[in-house]
């Protein structure tokens, strides 16, 4: 018999197949151990971004930023986008009133229905909660019917942020190396100034505190208001009523230069508000207005810089108590 037809032996193609399984180990366990050392790198240089639940920085960062400060004994849960997170001023609040024990989970980007799900996420975690503030802006109005769903895993949040694991499974399973990459540029600045648009700063009660030089314009145009939006301030109304928990949903206020250019007589803010209400009637919920601020108190349309977030947290407060 030739060399070429000779049969093989019975270990031949198992002795190849162990090899390539044994190669696949290797190079993953080489991958985790490589990429533990960065992370561990990064973290001791206080540049490791978040896990990339969102793959959006400042909606990470505050995720992070609840994990290592889980609201215990809150009594009062702000609520709401980055207009909740950059406007209420949490140091105020508890000047005013020392009896408050806020906590701002306030998450950058999120319409009135994904904040809906943080709300019910939330209150589920911290049976502490008496009162929750739901801010809103214009924008937060739409797209509800089409991203009605949180943008991150809710359950793995969860467990990312009350749990025990290991935080490095998180960076496993969400791994992205351009967005690694590209969130560490810049990151240890933006965590400590309040002056950058870009900034992280968050304050131990969960604030954004941010008051650039500059201004960005208006840049928020005029919103495409979603019916499934409307309806949600009445879902979220029903079930903090059966939990007893007492909402309040307030309006913040507008750059006066975007009311003129989208709303110069009042009928949508008008509209909006009556919408609200409709939504909450029935409920214990209330719908409130914290007032006008001038126009140099913005940065864009709907954010307020930092430095009148004190008189708009009072005003806030004032109406709370009032309709209480």
């Amino acid at each position: 018999m030739s060399k070429a037809t000779e049969p093989r032996g019975p270990d031949a193609g198992g002795g190849s197949m162990r090899q390539y399984v044994a190669a696949l180990f290797g190079g993953a366990l080489l991958f985790v151990t490589l990429l533990s050392g960065l992370l561990l790198l990064l973290e001791r240089s206080g540049v490791l971004p978040p896990p990339q639940f969102a793959n959006s920085l400042c909606l990470d960062e505050k995720l992070s930023f609840m994990r290592e400060n889980q609201p215990r004994n809150v009594n009062l849960l702000v609520i709401g986008s980055s207009e909740a997170w950059r406007s209420f001023n949490s140091p105020e609040a508890v000047s005013s009133d020392p009896s408050l024990r806020p906590y701002n989970a306030g998450l950058c980007g999120k319409n009135i229905a994904q904040s809906a799900q943080v709300v019910s996420w939330l209150i589920s975690r911290v049976p502490s909660v008496q009162s929750v503030l739901v801010i809103i802006a214009p924008g937060d109005l739409e797209g509800c019917s089409t991203s009605s769903h949180s943008s991150f895993n809710l359950q793995d949040v969860d467990q990312f942020v009350f749990g025990k694991r290991s935080k490095l499974i998180y960076y496993f399973k969400y791994f992205d190396a351009n967005t690694l990459v590209r969130n560490i540029i810049g990151l240890s600045q933006y965590r400590r100034v309040t002056t950058s648009f870009n900034s992280l700063y968050i304050n131990k009660f969960g604030d954004g505190p941010l008051d650039p030089t500059g201004s960005r314009g208006l840049l928020y145009g005029d919103p495409d208001l979603d019916d499934q939006c409307f309806a949600e301030f009445g879902r979220v109304a029903h079930l903090l009523r059966r939990r007893n928990i007492r909402l309040v949903v307030a309006e913040a206020p507008t750059n006066p230069a975007w009311k003129i250019r989208y709303d110069p007589t009042s009928s949508k803010s008008t509209m909006i508000n009556q919408r609200i209400n409709d939504a909450l009637r029935g409920s214990k919920a209330v719908f409130i207005k914290a007032g006008d601020l001038p126009e140099k108190a913005f940065f864009d349309a709907y954010h307020i810089r930092w430095s009148y977030t004190p008189q708009f947290t009072r005003a806030l407060l004032k109406k709370m108590n009032q309709a209480s």
